[in-house]
């Protein structure tokens, strides 16, 4: 990722689109041309294909976008096209997500557990975490068939293991320190 580059255009359509009153729209957009990037090898092609012209390059980028994203989102697309910047876009649009949780208050947290949880349990973990983290917690749920039991949980860089096989480990260690 090129840092400077990527920062500084992110925080320009952040501040473009708290401006215009677009925050939520844009960040809306942002997570769909995320996943349009990621999704779609041709699509990530004509972002990086340096033998495109820029005239091609902003008539696809008009074509494609001007009546499925927002008005801020499309100016910006525009920007980029004519700046030579759009192989940036899909940092820009994980660094925007990012800072856009953080101005919401929200957290991304990973749920590992050895077997399918019910939404009750889901639901419960979320509010405990909301309560102990004061921000809103997004969740992702995955299936870990190596867990004898229990949970663990990635908020950030920090894991919660609350698994048994950590459990385990503890009451090993308890026994031969004892």
């Amino acid at each position: 990722m090129k840092k400077l580059p990527v920062r500084s255009y992110t925080q320009m359509l952040l501040e473009l689109s708290k401006e215009q009153n677009s925050l939520e729209t844009v960040a809306g957009d942002m997570v769909a041309l995320k996943s349009l990037i990621g999704d779609s090898k041709e699509f990530d092609d004509f972002l990086n294909n340096p033998s495109i012209s820029s005239s091609v390059r902003q008539g696809m980028v008009e074509e494609l976008f001007k009546t499925r994203v927002h008005a801020t989102t499309f100016q910006f697309l525009n920007f980029l096209s004519e700046k030579g910047r759009l192989p940036l876009l899909f940092d820009i649009c994980l660094l925007f997500e990012g800072k856009y949780k953080d101005i919401k208050g929200i957290v991304d947290v990973t749920i590992f557990t050895s077997f399918e949880s019910n939404t009750a349990e889901i639901k419960d973990i979320c509010r405990q975490l909301k309560e102990k983290l004061h921000k809103d917690i997004e969740p992702k749920v995955v299936v870990d068939r190596h867990l004898l039991g229990g949970i663990k949980i990635k908020v950030k860089d920090f894991v919660y293991d609350l698994s048994l096989r950590n459990q385990l480990v503890k009451f090993q260690k308890g026994i031969f320190t004892a």
